[in-house]
C-alpha cells in the first residue's frame, strides 16, 4: 500500500476595505466602532465617518471607511 498524500494549503491574509458614500440630508450618526454589512461580509468601521460635500460645500451623505483582514 501507498502512502496517503497530505496537502497543505496556505493561505496569506487578504485585506477587503471599501470607502462608502451614504447620501442622507443629515449626518448619519454612524460611528467609529460601528459595523457595516456590504457584500456580505460584515465590515468594522475603521475611521471616524467623514462629512461628504458636493463642489459648492453643500452637506450630500457621509464617507465611511471600512476594512478587514480575512485569512490572519
Amino acid at each position: 500500500m501507498g502512502e496517503a498524500k497530505i496537502s497543505e494549503t496556505v493561505t496569506m491574509p487578504v485585506t477587503i476595505g471599501y470607502t462608502v458614500y451614504i447620501r442622507s440630508e443629515e449626518p448619519t450618526g454612524i460611528l467609529n466602532t460601528d459595523v457595516l454589512a456590504l457584500r456580505g461580509e460584515r465590515l468594522p468601521v475603521t475611521a471616524p465617518p467623514a462629512e461628504w460635500l458636493d463642489d459648492t460645500g453643500q452637506h450630500v451623505g457621509d464617507e465611511v471607511t471600512v476594512r478587514f483582514t480575512k485569512g490572519a
